[in-house]
């Protein structure tokens, strides 16, 4: 009865070759996404979302979250991920509303109650940070295909300049499977496989065997998953191995009022009319997954 209104996207992920998912930690129902300046603020918000839904709603998963403090050299310079490079250079502009229409919120063919929405990837990386640590800046640069103290593509100056791949056909300035080439190709064909992405460093401390566990949540906003994220995750393939690998990942859709400014999907403070109206539409018992992101970042514009 309920096949009408089932998002047309919305399907379980593939898994890749090269991922090692854990499937107790992967997948769910619903999606909270915490986000504040201070841990304290996360920390009880989660406390009163789980007092409220309490019988209605299960966790499966959490996970904690951080950006990274902003050093410049400008305001507009995009924060780094744990392998000290900037993260988020290329998104596409979200004050392009006819861009953000063709790559953001849902099209054509989904229920009316999806309109204004998007479909949201969220996907745990776990970067190999202590291999990276004994590579050297040239490699590291050369695999990523910018500098890492400015952030520019290899052969530019600063860090929004175009790469433009177009005069660099073998690889001359930046390595054909750089990260930044098999990511965003820059063609006419790959134009609308790109992603608005949001993401968020970890750290879990160590692992059984010793090693830092740290890497990056990935959160990732498409109109079309499988036209947009499952293709750049098929293009990366050659590199995961050398960088790192996924433990886990979702999909989920993101409803929200597209006309509203503030934050992408923001619902406003914790109230218990909307938690317990939450409640009453819940009829059985679901897995919530809870990414817990403590970070300092400016809002959205949409």
């Amino acid at each position: 009865g309920l096949a009408g209104w089932r998002p047309r996207q919305l399907v379980q992920m593939p898994t890749f070759p090269v991922d090692e998912l854990d499937p107790a930690q992967s997948h769910g129902d619903i999606l909270v996404q915490i986000c504040a300046h201070q841990t304290d603020t996360v920390t009880h918000t989660l406390r009163e979302l789980m007092r409220t839904v309490r019988g209605s709603l299960q966790p499966r998963w959490t996970i904690d979250g951080f950006s990274g403090a902003p050093r410049g050299p400008s305001v507009k310079n995009s924060p780094r991920n744990l392998f000290a490079f900037r993260d988020g250079t290329a998104n596409p502009p979200t004050n392009d509303a006819k861009l953000m229409d063709e790559l953001v919120w849902t099209g054509p063919g989904e229920p009316s109650w999806v309109a204004g929405g998007t479909y949201q990837v969220v996907r745990i990386i776990r970067m190999h940070v202590e291999f990276w640590d004994r590579v050297g800046l040239n490699e590291q640069q050369n695999m990523i295909g910018r500098e890492r103290s400015s952030g520019a593509p290899l052969g530019g100056t600063e860090e929004f300049e175009d790469p433009r791949d177009d005069l660099d056909p073998d690889g001359k300035w930046i390595p054909l499977e750089a990260h930044i080439r098999l990511a965003n190709p820059r063609t006419a064909v790959t134009a609308n496989q790109r992603v608005l992405r949001r993401g968020f460093n970890f750290t879990r401390g160590i692992d059984k065997a010793g090693q830092l566990e740290q890497g990056l949540i990935f959160s990732a906003f498409n109109q079309d998953p499988s036209r947009q994220f499952v293709s750049v995750q098929e293009r990366l393939l050659a590199e995961r191995d050398r960088l790192h690998h996924a433990d886990r990942w979702r999909l989920f859709l993101r409803a929200c009022g597209r006309r509203r400014a503030g934050r992408l999907g923001r619902l406003g403070p914790v109230r218990h009319g909307v938690a317990s109206t939450l409640r009453r539409r819940v009829h059985a018992r679901a897995n919530l997954a809870i990414p817990t992101l403590m970070a300092e970042t400016a809002p959205w514009s949409r």
